[in-house]
C-alpha cells in the first residue's frame, strides 16, 4: 500500500520497527470500515504494505474480510484507498474503549 503523503495531518510520520514483514508508517487517519456490507467509522493506528492497525465501534470476528476506505485531501486533489484484507487480530479494552482491528491487506486500489 502506498504509504507516502507530505500531508502531516494525514499520516503522522514515524516508523515503527518489530515483528513484522514490513515497517509500519504510524498515522492518523480516518476511515470507513465496511463489514458484511454494514458501514462503520474507524481511525487507523499504522499502515503498512501488507497490513493495518484500526479502532473502531465494532468487533469483527477473526479470518472476517473487510473493505476499508481512507481519503486523503492534498493541494493536488483528493486520493482515496480503498484496501480489503483479513481480521488477523482483534484487541478489547472493555465497555466504552474502542476495538483494535488488525487486517492482513491482501489488495487495494488508489484512485
Amino acid at each position: 500500500m502506498a504509504a507516502a503523503s507530505s500531508n502531516p495531518g494525514f499520516w503522522a510520520g514515524g516508523w515503527v520497527q518489530g515483528q513484522r514483514a514490513s515497517r509500519r508508517t504510524l498515522v492518523v487517519a480516518p476511515c470507513v470500515i465496511f463489514s458484511r456490507e454494514q458501514r462503520h467509522i474507524g481511525l487507523i493506528r499504522d499502515i503498512s504494505t501488507t497490513g493495518l492497525f484500526a479502532y473502531s465501534d465494532f468487533t469483527p470476528g477473526l479470518g472476517e474480510t473487510l473493505r476499508i476506505v481512507l481519503t486523503e485531501c492534498t493541494e493536488t486533489g483528493t486520493k482515496t484507498v480503498t484496501c480489503h484484507g483479513v481480521v488477523v487480530r482483534v484487541e478489547s479494552k472493555g465497555a466504552g474503549a474502542a476495538t483494535g482491528i488488525a487486517l492482513r491487506v491482501a489488495g487495494y486500489e488508489v484512485v
